[in-house]
């Protein structure tokens, strides 16, 4: 499950930066 978590905030992460110009 820990896998899983850092999976969703690598994701989360990588779209806040693309948002970010």
């Amino acid at each position: 499950m820990s896998k899983r978590r850092k999976i969703k905030l690598s994701a989360s992460a990588i779209g806040e930066l693309k948002a970010c110009p």
